[in-house]
């Protein structure tokens, strides 16, 4: 099943799976989002990087 997540203005250059249910995204529009699969929902957008996202490391404390 393909599915399409909309919600930034820039391209995706990062993309990780946390979980069975959760994608986490950086992107040139400077915004990191968080999406749960299951539902298609981004629940949480993380603002304030000066230029594009490029990567993403998330330490295994990490809350929403």
């Amino acid at each position: 099943m393909h599915q399409t997540y909309l919600g930034h203005n820039g391209n995706i250059r990062t993309l990780i799976k946390l979980y069975d249910f959760v994608i986490v995204r950086g992107s040139e529009d400077t915004l990191i989002k968080m999406w749960n699969i299951d539902s298609e929902v981004c629940f949480k957008t993380i603002q304030g990087h000066s230029s594009c996202v490029i990567c993403l490391l998330l330490q295994n404390d990490t809350t929403f």
